[in-house]
């Protein structure tokens, strides 16, 4: 995993109720939603960075990082098909055939 850093457009800004600092209004919901509190000892604008490591984007599309090298398989084997296939095809249509060849011939 990796650290995220989010963009300024991606930083919720929350204020917090009077006499609460960031860390004591929102420390519960940067734990339990596994976000980042950028600047926990501000008294206004509590800044949310709301993904904390990269493995939370991944897991939104249900991709684990213990599944690499299945994934970095999987991506071979397709390219590999894929471009036998082709081959196949293009020998299929495209290359000559014995009886096409012996036609041509007798004319």
């Amino acid at each position: 995993w990796a650290p995220v850093q989010c963009s300024d457009i991606e930083v919720l800004h929350i204020p917090p109720p009077g006499g609460q600092n960031c860390s004591g209004y929102l420390e519960a919901f940067a734990k339990m939603t596994k976000s980042t509190l950028l600047n926990p000892e501000a008294n206004s604008d509590c800044q949310v960075c709301t993904m904390s490591t990269t493995d939370q984007f991944l897991a939104g599309v249900h991709i684990k990082a213990s599944e690499l090298w299945r994934n970095v398989g999987i991506l071979f084997v397709y390219i590999v098909f894929n471009t036998a296939a082709a081959v196949f095809l293009y020998w299929l249509i495209r290359v000559p055939k014995k009886r096409a060849l012996k036609k041509a011939k007798k004319e």
